[in-house]
C-alpha cells in the first residue's frame, strides 16, 4: 500500500483511514526529500552530530503527527492499519478477545466494504459484516456476537437484499449489549445504529449503549439492511440484535 520504509515502523497498529496515512507519508516523505537536498550544503557547514539532531527532529516531529492523526482517525471509528514489514501494509484487530461462546462477526459474516463519506466526500472505508437471517417469533435474531472497532454488523431478511420499506415507514431494533468483561464500560458503550441503502448509510443513533429499542424510519424506498458500529476502543459483545 505504501512505499516509504523510512517511517513505516512509525504507525504500526495505529488507527486510521487509508487515506489520513497516505497524506501524512507524503508530507514525511516531501520533508525527507527537502532534507536530502540540503544534505551536501548542511554537511559542508555543520558537523555531523548537528546533522543528526536535525534528522531526528524531523522523524520526531513525524511520530508526533501520525499519533495526532491517527487519534482522530480513531475517534471516529476510523480502520485499523498495521504495518507488517518488508513495506506492506494491511487491515489488522488488536485489544482483548470477544467473550468465550460469542462469534466474531469478521469471521462468520459476509464481508462488504462500505464508503465512509463525510461532507460528500469518500475519506476512508467502513468494515461491514452481513448476516442473512430468517424470521424467528416475529424477529431477526442475530445472538452471541463480537465485534471490534470500526467494523458493523449488518442484518438483513434471508434470500433478500434488505427489508423492503416505502419512504415514512419503520422498523424497529433491539440491542442488548454484554457489559461482563473486565474491558466493558458498565455504563454502556459508544454506539453508532442506523440503516444502509444504495451505498449510503443513514444514522439513527449515537451514544452510550448497554439496551435499546430502536425505531428506524426509512429515508426513501428501497431493501435496507440494519448496521451497528462499534465505536468503542476495542470489541463489543451483543448477546442480541434483534430486527423486526
Amino acid at each position: 500500500m505504501f512505499d516509504n520504509d523510512l517511517y513505516a515502523k512509525t504507525f504500526s497498529k495505529l488507527r486510521a483511514s487509508e487515506n489520513t496515512l497516505t497524506e501524512v507519508l507524503k508530507m514525511t516523505t516531501h520533508r525527507n526529500e527537502q532534507y536530502s537536498s540540503r544534505k551536501v550544503l548542511s554537511e559542508s557547514r555543520v558537523n555531523k552530530p548537528h546533522s543528526a539532531i536535525k534528522r531526528f527532529s524531523v522523524i520526531a516531529a513525524t511520530v508526533i503527527l501520525a499519533i495526532a492523526l491517527a487519534t482522530t482517525a480513531i475517534a471516529k471509528g476510523g480502520d485499523i492499519i498495521t504495518y507488517l514489514g518488508n513495506n506492506v501494509w494491511g487491515m489488522a484487530v488488536s485489544g482483548p478477545d470477544a467473550i468465550d461462546g460469542y462469534s466474531l462477526a469478521s469471521e462468520t459474516g459476509e464481508y462488504l466494504a462500505v464508503d465512509w463519506i463525510v461532507d460528500g466526500e469518500v475519506v476512508g472505508m467502513h468494515r461491514g459484516y452481513v448476516f442473512s437471517l430468517d424470521i424467528s417469533g416475529g424477529k431477526h435474531t442475530l445472538s452471541d456476537i463480537a465485534f471490534y472497532n470500526g467494523e458493523m454488523v449488518m442484518i438483513k431478511p434471508l434470500d433478500a437484499s434488505g427489508f423492503n420499506l416505502t419512504k415514512g415507514e419503520s422498523i424497529t431494533v433491539y440491542a442488548e449489549l454484554n457489559t461482563s468483561p473486565k474491558y466493558a464500560d458498565d455504563n454502556g458503550e459508544l454506539t453508532e445504529i442506523g440503516c444502509y441503502v444504495d451505498g449510503e448509510l443513514y444514522e439513527t443513533y449515537i451514544g452510550k449503549l448497554t439496551q435499546g429499542t430502536f425505531t428506524i424510519t426509512a429515508p426513501c424506498d428501497g431493501e435496507f439492511m440494519v448496521y451497528l458500529k462499534n465505536y468503542c476502543a476495542g470489541v463489543q459483545n451483543y448477546t442480541e440484535i434483534s430486527v423486526y
